[in-house]
């Protein structure tokens, strides 16, 4: 399977406006690329990857586009960190919003409209840390922010984060420290939110959580846990938090 455009190996301070792409994958920037920006395009990839970000690819600027793709309107794998995803229109048919996969830390992914049709909305996966996730708009019919395997220190503030028919907030997997939810409304399908990971100095503040039939707040095993002015709904006899 090809894509509609690539950047090749060191790609750099290249612009990618104002363009209509349709292939079975969209947009590939290769190992180093950096500090590119691709902005008010319409992408339509009718088989994986919206846009794939590989190996180091660094500072990216993604804005403005509207993406729909069958899965992954956005991937980022190994060690991309410092890219800025900005007022995009993200829908994914078919598997998850978007990727994090393996140490993608300190990108921003502000004022989104994020949709998965049939999975997370978003998924940051294994030690992808340090990521600004604020005002979006994230709905999925499964987890709808998933943190898994030692992501730790994502700032999640000011989002509505919905899932029709499951976890709103899933922190899970192995050993967390310094995840960050401020302002945010969240609604779950089940439960509103739940971190079942191992996990030290979570702050959850200030949040509208409300789940429609499972836990509101559901912390496993936490230590310095800090849960406090929060709104949390329950729509069955569980706990509350």
């Amino acid at each position: 399977l090809t894509y509609a455009a690539g950047f090749n190996y060191y790609s750099s301070d290249n612009i990618f406006e104002n363009n209509n792409l349709t292939s079975a994958r969209g947009i590939y920037l290769q190992t180093y690329s950096a500090d590119n920006n691709i902005t008010n395009n319409h992408i339509l990839s009718d088989t994986t990857y919206g846009i794939y970000m590989n190996n180091y690819a660094t500072g990216n600027r993604i804005e403005n586009n509207n993406i729909t793709s069958y899965s992954y309107t956005i991937y980022l794998n190994s060690y991309c960190s410092g890219s800025q995803i900005i007022n995009n229109s993200l829908y994914a048919t078919n598997s998850y919003g978007m990727y994090w996969n393996d140490h993608c830390g300190n990108n921003l992914v502000y004022n989104n409209n994020i949709t998965s049709g049939t999975n997370y909305g978003i998924r940051a996966y294994l030690s992808s840390g340090g990521n600004n996730f604020s005002n979006n708009n994230i709905t999925s019919s499964s987890n709808t922010l998933r943190l898994e395997s030692d992501s730790n220190d994502n700032y999640i503030y000011g989002n509505y984060i919905y899932s029709t028919s499951n976890l709103g907030v899933y922190v899970v997997t192995g050993t967390t420290s310094g995840n960050r939810f401020y302002n945010n409304v969240i609604r779950g399908g089940t439960t509103c939110f739940q971190d079942s990971s191992v996990n030290t100095n979570l702050v959850f503040t200030n949040n509208t959580c409300t789940a429609i039939n499972g836990y509101g707040a559901y912390v496993a095993t936490g230590t310095n846990t800090t849960l406090e002015n929060n709104t949390i709904y329950s729509g069955t006899s569980n706990d509350n938090a």
